[in-house]
């Protein structure tokens, strides 16, 4: 069918349009594919008669106590997410999709903003869209939940959500694990008890973004599920290979299957950081900011590195901020080694 003829029939025939026409493309071809063979011009009127053509079979839920939303509800809590162990809570359009494109988490449910749907952007649109693409293979109707704004406040974290909540299957070896990864690592970024969700979020991004390969979190750091830390995170949970670990579990991987050098941040290191040879196998270990790295850590490294600071006033840097400084010397270091 010619596209222009397409719409002057959409336009002379809104009803065979919206429930004879696109539902029969979008059957044959896929909606993606019905929606993109249509002009620019003319996407948002089809896309738009598209939705409405499926609204029938739309999930709606307005009460609490429905027991997908009940599920969401007990995850937005770190205590009943950590004791579910199976599932974590994404929100957001492009966090959702990350998980899916990159780190192959599957959507068990997926909450929709009902009234958001005449004020999606763009982007947004586009967004969703990809989302329920990719989840097409195993999301059901029932697993695609549009709910009111009472309920989506309720299983939100944020002040101002953007209108889409995920419940997701936590992918294996992230939860505290007696079993370690065997994946070869030569630059490795230990978070040891890390216990606010603002540092360890932006220590995973920036591990993501110098090319770590390797995150290994002690026992005692927060859970790297907590909504706070995947806000901070920016999705680098999912460009990263994540293991929660025994601290002397995690110290004889580094050891004995990375064969890592291990090199601990401290201020009072003996060693500034940009002197280390991070083109070699290596570790960096970071500790929390109230106590520091774990004697342990500090016992089984090579070198306790620090970074020199002139301002008479600062006596410490954040961990996550310091942790940066240090992997992003390793990455240069290692860019230039290739040349």
């Amino acid at each position: 069918l010619d596209s222009k003829c397409f719409i002057d029939a959409m336009m002379r025939c809104s009803f065979c349009c919206q429930f004879l026409i696109l539902p029969q493309c979008a059957k044959s071809f896929g909606r993606k594919t019905a929606v993109k063979s249509i002009p620019n011009s003319h996407s948002v009127i089809i896309r738009s008669m598209c939705n409405e053509s499926n609204s029938s079979s739309r999930k709606y839920v307005t009460s609490l106590q429905n027991p997908r939303v009940k599920l969401a509800r007990a995850l937005v809590s770190n205590r009943k997410r950590k004791e579910n162990g199976k599932f974590a809570l994404l929100e957001g359009y492009r966090l959702i999709l990350d998980a899916m494109q990159y780190g192959n988490v599957q959507i068990h449910t997926l909450f929709i903003y009902q009234s958001n749907k005449d004020h999606r952007s763009g982007v947004q649109q586009k967004y969703l869209d990809e989302i329920l693409d990719k989840g097409s293979e195993y999301l059901s109707q029932n697993d695609q939940i549009y709910v009111d704004r009472n309920v989506l406040m309720e299983i939100s974290d944020t002040a101002t959500p953007q209108g889409v909540v995920a419940i997701v299957c936590i992918p294996k070896g992230t939860e505290e694990s007696e079993e370690t990864s065997r994946i070869d690592a030569n630059f490795v970024l230990v978070c040891d008890e890390i216990r606010e969700p603002g540092n360890l979020g932006t220590l995973l991004r920036s591990a993501a973004a110098a090319g770590v390969d390797s995150v290994l979190c002690t026992k005692g750091c927060v859970d790297i599920w907590n909504l706070k830390v995947l806000r901070a995170g920016m999705g680098a949970h999912f460009h990263l290979n994540i293991q929660v670990l025994d601290r002397n579990q995690l110290l004889k991987l580094v050891q004995e299957q990375y064969h890592c050098r291990i090199y601990v941040a401290d201020s009072n290191g003996d060693q500034e950081y940009f002197a280390v040879d991070w083109t070699q196998p290596s570790a960096l270990i970071v500790g929390s900011e109230a106590n520091g790295p774990h004697q342990e850590s500090i016992e089984a490294a090579n070198s306790i590195i620090r970074i020199p600071m002139t301002g008479e006033n600062t006596e410490s840097l954040n961990a996550s901020v310091a942790a940066s400084i240090i992997l992003f010397e390793a990455q240069r270091q290692r860019i230039l080694s290739r040349r």
